[in-house]
């Protein structure tokens, strides 16, 4: 059976054992203000600049496998021990996409496929056991993935997303300063925020249109193709500087109770007719 499937069966992994389940005091480094985990540091050094405290930024780049039990045990552990009031989750999206839902039985290697569908459905599992854990610690939690990913509609994010005290919040990176590398055109993907957090509401539930426009040019240019030898859509897996500081002031707010004022933006414009699907996302 092929992978998309058997989304129905999936169920969130549990890589510890049971006496591991409450968080013990002993060798705790925390709490601190924010973690962030399927990342390099991105908004951590914002942050940090504002005078919070963060735990480390745990991801292959940072040497931490989390395809692996060893990669998962060490991140269970270091939230553990850091206990961060705000957990960022960022789980690779590239088998959710609108293109990758597209090419569904035109793979030229299906087998191929299954094992990437299945390394994407493990990560984004474990990106919902840790979201889980913060919940059930009493702290913030926040996953990112593109608004129509299809890891949204999976039966294991919509039991977390069907909690009380969860929302999802949907806004456009280009507002936030999404540019392409070299020709710095401006970028929709819009993306969805899943969250404990009320104070999102605040910062990232705006979208792009004739009335919010704050970017020159003023059409999107689409996520497809390279510039500089770089895909834009690798390019646009970072956050822009924009959406860092945003969530940045949005823990200012919660951990230490003061409200930084968003920057000025240009002149409202924009393009309201444009589709809001991008190829990928």
């Amino acid at each position: 059976m092929a992978a998309e499937d058997e989304d129905s069966d999936v169920s969130l992994p549990m890589v510890m054992d049971s006496d591991s389940d409450s968080e013990s005091q002993e060798g705790a480094l925390g709490p601190v203000a924010f973690m962030e985990i399927f990342s390099q540091p991105r908004v951590s050094p914002v942050v940090a600049g504002l005078g919070m405290s963060c735990g480390p930024a745990i991801d292959l780049v940072t040497g931490c496998d989390l395809l692996t039990v060893s990669g998962q045990f060490e991140a269970l552990n270091k939230l553990s021990q850091y206990q961060p009031a705000v957990l960022m989750l960022s789980p690779p999206c590239t088998v959710f996409s609108q293109m990758q839902a597209s090419n569904k039985g035109r793979r030229k290697d299906p087998d191929l496929w299954d094992r990437q569908y299945a390394d994407g459905l493990k990560m984004w599992n474990f990106a919902l056991l840790l979201f889980q854990r913060q919940l059930d610690a009493g702290r913030l939690a926040v996953i990112e993935h593109p608004w129509l990913a299809t890891s949204w509609k999976l039966p294991s994010t919509q039991a977390l997303a069907q909690r009380e005290s969860v929302s999802q919040y949907v806004f456009d990176q280009c507002l936030f300063g999404l540019r392409t590398a070299i020709l710095k055109e401006p970028v929709r993907k819009r993306t969805r925020l899943m969250s404990n957090w009320p104070l999102l509401a605040n910062e990232f539930t705006q979208l792009c249109n004739i009335g919010t426009c704050n970017h020159e040019p003023r059409a999107h240019i689409w996520l497809q193709g390279a510039e500089g030898g770089l895909s834009r859509c690798r390019r646009a897996q970072e956050y822009p500087p924009g959406m860092c500081a945003a969530l940045a002031r949005a823990c200012a707010r919660q951990i230490l109770g003061i409200q930084i004022p968003r920057p000025p933006v240009a002149a409202a414009g924009g393009d309201a007719d444009e589709s809001d699907v991008e190829l990928p996302s």
